[in-house]
């Protein structure tokens, strides 16, 4: 891959699918020293993290069950999460395939 700005270039993505594989989301992984583009909430969720994170989010996609893909609108952030909010502390939740 490659890029004008090679601190902006993204080294993985992971595709989140809910339980009608239908595309719901995605999680760009970055190299340092690039610095986080902020997570996007349409045309899906899009998370953006640090190429050190990968393994950890690989092995919480494959061993926890279910992950709810979460978009907290006052903060504009997204995040994934294996347990279900109160009502009303999510903004908008989706669960990713079982």
């Amino acid at each position: 891959m490659y890029s004008d700005q090679r601190d902006n270039l993204v080294v993985a993505q992971v595709h989140l699918f809910d339980e009608k594989n239908k595309m719901v989301g995605g999680i760009d992984f970055y190299s340092p020293p690039a610095e986080l583009p902020s997570d996007t909430k349409e045309p899906f969720i899009k998370m953006n993290m640090r190429i050190d994170r990968l393994f950890s989010v690989v092995d919480l996609l494959r061993n926890e069950k279910p992950i709810y893909l979460e978009w907290q609108e006052h903060l504009h952030h997204a995040y994934l999460s294996t347990t279900q909010e109160p009502v009303g502390e999510g903004e908008d939740k989706i669960t990713i395939e079982e």
